[in-house]
C-alpha cells in the first residue's frame, strides 16, 4: 500500500468519529419527553396517583403526628397542598420551605398556595420569584379565593409574578384561586380573563354553602366551568361536613359530575379533622382517632 493511502487512514476515522458525535447529538436531541406531567424524579409515576391528594393537615405538628400523616396521605394521592400569607415564604425555616423539603423524602408532589397583597408589590413579586428559583415547586397558586375580595390590582400582579417565576423555574404551573360558590351566586365568571397567563385555573368548591343536601346538587355544577373557560381546571379546596352520611354521599356525587371537566388534579381539604369554624371542623376524610372510614374510602377510589 503506498504510503499516501496509510496517511489517509487515521484521518478517515476521524471524520467516521466526527460523524458518529453529530448524528448522536441530533438523536439525543430529538428525544421525546417521558416527563410531560411535570413529575419530579422522587415519584414513580407508574404507582402515584397523580390526580388527586389532600391539603397539609396532620393530628397535630408535633412528633408521630406530623410524619405519620404524609404516610397516611399517600394513600388518599400524591398530592399534598400548602396555602399561607405570602411573607411566609421570606423565612427559610418557614412551612412551605419545610414543605418542599419533605415531598422528596416522603414521595409526594407539593402545591404552594400564596395570598396576593391587597396592591402591587416589588417586595411580593421577589419574594415569590426567590422561594420559586431556589425550591423549583411542580404547582405554584398565586392568589387563593381572589374573589372574595377582589382588588383591581390582583391581574397586573399575577401578571408580573407569572413572568419572573418563569424565568427562574419554567417548568412550574402558576395559576390562580376562585371561590366557585361564591361565583355562582354573584356571576363573577368574568374575572377569569383578567389572568389569561395562568397555565390552569383552580377553584376551591363548597356546595354546602348553597344545598343543604348533596342530592339537590344539580348533574351540571361543574361542568357549567368549562362553559366560562377553555382553561384547563384544578380544585385545591374539596369538602362536605360529616354529617348524616352525607360527605360519603358527597364523595360519590363529586366523582361522577366533576367528571366530565377532566380536572388536572383535585384537593380534599383535611386528611384529618382540623380546629376551625363549622362546618369546615368535620370536614376531614378522618377523625383524629381514625385510621380509616367510608369517606376516605370512597376518596380512594376517585
Amino acid at each position: 500500500m503506498k504510503k499516501s493511502h496509510l496517511l489517509l487512514i487515521p484521518l478517515a476515522i476521524f471524520l467516521i468519529f466526527i460523524l458518529l458525535v453529530v448524528i448522536g447529538t441530533l438523536t439525543k436531541d430529538k428525544t421525546p419527553d417521558t416527563n410531560q406531567n411535570n413529575i419530579p424524579p422522587h415519584i414513580n409515576a407508574g404507582d402515584a396517583d397523580l390526580s388527586k391528594g389532600v391539603s397539609l393537615s396532620p393530628i397535630s405538628y408535633s412528633g408521630n403526628d406530623f410524619t405519620n400523616f404524609f404516610t397516611k396521605a399517600k394513600e388518599a394521592g400524591s398530592l399534598i397542598s400548602w396555602a399561607g400569607n405570602w411573607e411566609e415564604l421570606k423565612n427559610k425555616n418557614s412551612a412551605p420551605y419545610v414543605h418542599m423539603k419533605l415531598s422528596s423524602e416522603y414521595d409526594y408532589i407539593p402545591v404552594i398556595i400564596t395570598s396576593l397583597p391587597s396592591s402591587y408589590s416589588d417586595d411580593y413579586v421577589t419574594t415569590i420569584s426567590n422561594f420559586a428559583k431556589e425550591n423549583k415547586p411542580n404547582y405554584f397558586g398565586l392568589g387563593n379565593e381572589i374573589n372574595t375580595n377582589y382588588q383591581e390590582s390582583y391581574s397586573e400582579t399575577f401578571s408580573k409574578t407569572y413572568d419572573e417565576i418563569k424565568k427562574v423555574s419554567p417548568s412550574t404551573q402558576v395559576f390562580t384561586i376562585f371561590q366557585l360558590e361564591k361565583m355562582k351566586q354573584k356571576e363573577d365568571w368574568n374575572l377569569i380573563s383578567n389572568f389569561e397567563k395562568a397555565d390552569f385555573i383552580a377553584f376551591t368548591t363548597y356546595p354546602i354553602i348553597i344545598y343543604q343536601t348533596p342530592s339537590k346538587i344539580p348533574d351540571n355544577y361543574y361542568s357549567e366551568i368549562t362553559q366560562k373557560t377553555s382553561k384547563q381546571i384544578a380544585f385545591t379546596e374539596v369538602g362536605w361536613q360529616r354529617k348524616d352520611n352525607q360527605q360519603v354521599e358527597f364523595i360519590k356525587k363529586f366523582s361522577i359530575i366533576s367528571s366530565s371537566v377532566n380536572s388536572k388534579f383535585k384537593i380534599w381539604t383535611f386528611l384529618y379533622d382540623q380546629n376551625t369554624i363549622s362546618p369546615f371542623n368535620t370536614m376531614g376524610l378522618l377523625q383524629k382517632n381514625q385510621e380509616t372510614s367510608e369517606s376516605f374510602e370512597e376518596w380512594e377510589k376517585i
